[in-house]
């Protein structure tokens, strides 16, 4: 069974709707999925509320990424530019991944 590539794009975009709304409400004080102590003394520091922004714009950026992905190559003028967009955000992405990895495993040195 392989799926459609329209409907992968689809799921990054509901993907990009959930994390953004997430992020959303944990700059608002709700910590959904998150220690709630530990939680609210992170968000006291401007720079992660500042980084938490970011990734809540990031997600709602990608979501209009991913869309313009699923239109009809043809009919999209600027497909070359979105689809440049698209690369550039995999690549932060991997950035980020790679750094929440990193920060996981100092995490789980420190645990034991």
């Amino acid at each position: 069974m392989r799926l459609n590539p329209v409907f992968i794009k689809y799921l990054t975009i509901g993907w990009c709707i959930v994390f953004g709304v997430v992020h959303i409400l944990w700059l608002f004080g709700y910590y959904i999925g998150l220690p709630a102590e530990g939680a609210a003394q992170a968000f006291t520091r401007t720079w992660f509320w500042y980084y938490n922004l970011f990734a809540a714009l990031a997600c709602f950026i990608g979501m209009f990424i991913a869309l313009g992905l699923t239109a009809e190559h043809r009919k999209l003028k600027w497909h070359k530019p979105v689809l440049i967009a698209g690369w550039l955000y995999i690549i932060l992405l991997a950035l980020r991944t790679s750094g929440a990895l990193i920060q996981l495993s100092a995490w789980s040195w420190r645990v034991r």
